[in-house]
């Protein structure tokens, strides 16, 4: 059944209207003193045919399946056109919050999720409580929660040995020999012979120290070298991270099979050559790419979708919604041909058309009622072409007050990745809608005003829903063909004698990690540099038997009409052996090139499709260290100017080039902070030939792109790596370690241990606080458990448990000063105790990263929370305690103590009092 979304406000708007039409709807429901009789008032006066069977009650903390005993519908005094309906039910709720539904029964007599015939699908259900008799004193307006992270502080490093230091130890040495010689003027010759001398020693020290400052990590000085020693010892240096951000693509509807083919500009403007965009001569654009090598399917209801709000006004989506509604509409059949004239129009008689009243013709443009809401779903295709995994925008486009674009906040905008979509239709209004879901982690972070209009027509639009956003990454491509290895470029060749180590020419070269079209949007954009690796496509052709050259180059094919002809008749030994390497001995090939027309592009394409089983591919690794002597891998190691240096494997860690084999890459350049563009900086596209060129009507980055990274700088790795390897705990022997190893997930705020003796062995119970909540995933605990497997101790077991909550009972008494309203005190006073994250990036005292593993609960703490909120004069502990165990002497001896597998906890729920309570009491004050 349709259910009301809990962000969209209600107001009479609907039920005015719902009220003329001929569907009923529930309008709010009572419950009794002894709450076991429910009333439920309706719009409208309901039929008596409502049993116990379609009346399901759902929700609840604890109390669940409560049962309906009788119904019995009455009318009401104070109204003609309403009724109620009185429910009994077997038990009262607790103080949760509960629904009542009006469900359809099937052919077995039992409640299904369909609403009840004759009820509007808004209003077929309510939301109610039992907790009555209670009241809320606070304002509910919920307050934000983000502050911004701290960043490390620079580190700087200074040399101590250069052409300086040898300079002044000349002139300090010949104030010595020579006290007669003053002069230090630069012209002069003596001090020019100085520098002379100090630069060619400073020149000569490199190569004198070089291979004994190479060798070590502390004083090594070239890159490369510090990247190999301190993978030695299991530091992985990263290479830096490339940006990425989210680009929205207003278009027509169009699909690009090759999103290699477009690339997005950053900052400059593009000419139109008809062949396609291109960037201006002489300028310098940040590259961005899509990061997606499927088709990417663009649609023109996408670029601007309203929000649909059920009739209701002055409406929002609430922060932390997951859900949303918006306007649909039904696709519009192509026109169908005219039926076939036999004789032209004037020879045609005419037929005056009768008149008809206007009672008539009123009754002829009448409406036709609406359909059933599952014949609407299924009868007709839909505009809105929305697919789980999709991305889409919310975008605050008018100021909620003047409704003037300019005053829009460019803050108001999120991004989520859907994971349900429900084509939906509102009988009331005969409007298809669409409801759409994303995940908790996507989660809007902020209130997201909306017009509250019947169609997508009424009027302006205060935020809006867009499609066609795809995830583009920084860098392009040092092709102009893309995917064309034919275009790539050619590395030098080989020298006889020496390690092949070929340098790319541009740089810098990208590295990124490997995107998901899977997970919440608000992860797709994090990338952690450690993992990145480089964009690159290397390719090799193999040499002939005799190592002297290579079958073919990748400059052969310039001349592609003079290589397809030596390679069909030609009888040269070279061309044979090439023949011979080809399937069927290229008469394949062969067969194609002579059936091919002459033109140079109908020849290439052949001839790179019958040579590419003739390309070796090579792969980029981190290292060669797992590779074996057959295997195709490379390592991009960056030198400190940023260039690309190729290291190939040796024969055992990896193979080896032979002699005569030519290399050639294609790869992305691009990289670092500078492709951390602002927000609507990018707004131009470039588009290959042979794609789509006319249906992109703009591109624009409604965030700023974020993730790019510098490379790692050698003296943070000087200072980190050594730290980070004397630090790293291999085996677990003592219950320290086994919480020690345990901590190394990012997701463990903190782990505890302790060994246990069972009478044969011993078992190691680690605990794991997890980060940022009280329950622990299940899978985490799995997770864990394995991992320690690897470095437990001989004899040891280990068992993972979710650690030992235990629930407080506080009390506490407070005065507040004169001037100052009792109730503000107490808000801020339960601020300061929750367990919740508040405004400032502050945290309550009982939030859960606040407390840990053997965290005493201390009375002066409380004490001290209390006496921090302006306008507390005095406080006093009266009661603290374990929930449900009694008083144990704690605030005599000031302490309440936790165990070390224990973790404290106080939720001052009322819906679940199992999990802490805090009583505050004030007195004084206005």
């Amino acid at each position: 059944m349709t259910s009301a979304p809990s962000e969209i406000s209600r107001d009479p708007q609907r039920r005015r209207k719902l009220r003329a039409s001929n569907l009923y709807g529930i309008d709010c429901i009572e419950v009794s003193d002894d709450r076991l009789t429910l009333t439920v008032f309706f719009i409208g006066k309901v039929p008596n045919a409502i049993s116990t069977r379609n009346i399901r009650i759902t929700g609840g903390a604890h109390i669940h399946d409560i049962r309906v005993v009788s119904v019995q519908l009455r009318d009401l005094d104070y109204s003609e056109n309403d009724n109620c309906l009185e429910v009994a039910i077997d038990r009262p709720g607790d103080l949760a919050t509960y629904t009542l539904s009006l469900v359809e029964l099937d052919e077995n007599d039992q409640p299904t999720d369909r609403p009840l015939a004759g009820f509007d699908p808004r209003h077929a259900q309510a939301d109610f409580s039992f907790n009555i008799g209670s009241a809320v004193e606070f304002d509910c307006k919920p307050t934000g929660r983000y502050s911004p992270p701290e960043l490390p502080a620079p580190e700087i490093n200074y040399l101590a040995k250069d052409y300086e230091s040898f300079r002044q130890l000349i002139l300090d040495r010949l104030a010595v020999t020579m006290p007669d010689w003053q002069e230090r003027h630069v012209p002069d010759i003596g001090i020019a012979l100085v520098e002379i001398l100090a630069y060619a020693g400073d020149y000569l020290s490199y190569y004198q120290d070089a291979v004994a400052t190479e060798a070590y990590l502390n004083t090594a000085r070239q890159r490369i070298s510090v990247r190999r020693h301190v993978r030695l010892i299991d530091y992985a240096m990263h290479e830096g991270c490339s940006a990425r951000a989210w680009i929205f693509i207003d278009s027509k509807d169009t699909t690009f099979d090759d999103p290699s083919k477009i690339q997005f500009l950053a900052g400059k403007t593009a000419s139109d050559t008809g062949s396609g965009l291109v960037v201006g001569a002489g300028a310098r654009a940040d590259i961005f790419q899509p990061i997606t090598r499927g088709p990417i399917q663009l649609y023109e209801a996408h670029n601007r979708i309203s929000f649909y709000t059920w009739g209701d006004r002055r409406c929002s989506l609430e922060a932390g919604a997951t859900s949303a509604t918006l306007f649909d509409g039904w696709q519009v059949p192509a026109p169908s041909a005219p039926p076939p004239v036999d004789q032209p129009e004037e020879s045609r008689p005419r037929r005056k058309r009768p008149t008809k009243s206007a009672a008539s013709r009123a009754a002829t443009v009448k409406s036709p009622p609406p359909p059933d809401v599952h014949d609407a779903l299924a009868s007709r295709d839909r505009k809105l072409q929305l697919r789980p995994g999709d991305i889409v925008l919310f975008e605050e486009v008018l100021g909620p007050v003047t409704l003037l674009p300019a005053d829009a906040d460019p803050a108001r905008r999120h991004v989520v990745r859907l994971t349900g979509v429900e084509p939906d239709y509102d009988p009331l209004f005969d409007q298809p809608v669409l409801t759409i879901k994303w995940g908790v982690e996507d989660a809007l972070p902020f209130e997201l005003y909306l017009p509250g209009v019947e169609s997508d027509a009424d009027g302006k639009d205060i935020s809006v829903a867009r499609g066609n956003i795809i995830l583009a990454d920084h860098g392009g491509w040092n092709t102009t063909a893309p995917n064309d290895w034919t275009q790539c470029e050619v590395l030098p060749d080989q020298i006889p004698g020496k390690k092949y180590r070929p340098v790319l020419k541009q740089s810098p070269l990208t590295f990124c990690e490997p995107a998901t079209s899977t997970g919440a949007a608000a992860g797709a954009l994090v990338q952690n540099p450690r993992s990145a690796a480089p964009q690159i496509q290397l390719f090799s052709i193999p040499p002939t038997l005799d190592g002297s050259k290579p079958l073919f180059t990748f400059t052969d094919l310039q001349d592609p009409l003079s290589f397809a002809n030596k390679l069909s008749s030609s009888d040269d030994f070279a061309w044979r052996v090439l023949r011979s390497y080809l399937p069927s001995n290229g008469k394949d090939i062969i067969g194609k090139l002579k059936a091919a027309s002459s033109g140079t592009s109908a020849v290439t394409k052949v001839l790179v499709d019958g040579l590419e089983p003739l390309l070796r591919k090579w792969s980029p690794q981190r290292d060669l260290i797992s590779s074996g002597p057959g295997d195709f891998h490379f390592v991009a190691e960056m030198d400190d100017d940023g260039r690309a240096h190729l290291r190939f494997g040796d024969g055992q860690l990896g193979r080896a080039p032979e002699a005569g084999e030519v290399f050639a890459a294609m790869y992305r350049t691009g990289i670092g902070g500078s492709g951390n563009v602002g927000a609507e900086t990018i707004n131009q596209i470039v588009v290959a030939p042979g794609a789509p060129n006319d249906a992109v009507q703009s591109v624009r980055n409604p965030f700023a792109a974020v993730g790019g990274t510098d490379p790692e700088p050698i003296d943070k790795i000087r200072l980190v790596a050594p730290k980070a390897f004397q630090g790293e705990l291999m085996r677990a022997v003592s219950a320290e370690d086994y919480a020690a190893i345990a901590e190394r997930d990012p997701r463990v705020q903190r782990a505890a241990a302790e060994l246990r003796w069972t009478g044969v062995r011993y078992e190691a119970h680690v605990a794991i606080d997890p980060l940022g909540t009280e329950q622990a995933d299940p899978a985490l605990l799995r997770r864990i458990e394995t991992d320690l497997l690897r470095y437990r101790r001989i004899g040891h077991d280990v068992i993972v448990v979710p650690p030992n909550y235990v629930p407080l009972d506080i009390a506490i008494i407070v005065k507040v000063r004169q001037g100052y309203v009792r109730s503000h005190v107490e808000a801020a006073l339960f601020d300061n105790f929750s367990n919740r994250a508040l405004p400032g990036g502050r945290r309550g005292m009982f939030h859960p990263d606040n407390l840990s593993f053997g965290d005493n609960i201390y009375v002066s703490k409380l004490i001290a929370a209390a006496q921090s909120v302006a306008g507390v004069e005095s406080a006093a502990v009266t009661r603290l305690q374990r929930r449900f165990a009694g008083p144990d002497r704690e605030i005599e001896k000031g302490v309440l103590p936790i165990g070390p597998l224990e973790v404290a906890r106080l939720d001052n729920d009322p819906a679940y009092p199992e999990n802490g309570r805090l009583v505050l009491t004030l007195r004084g004050g206005q």
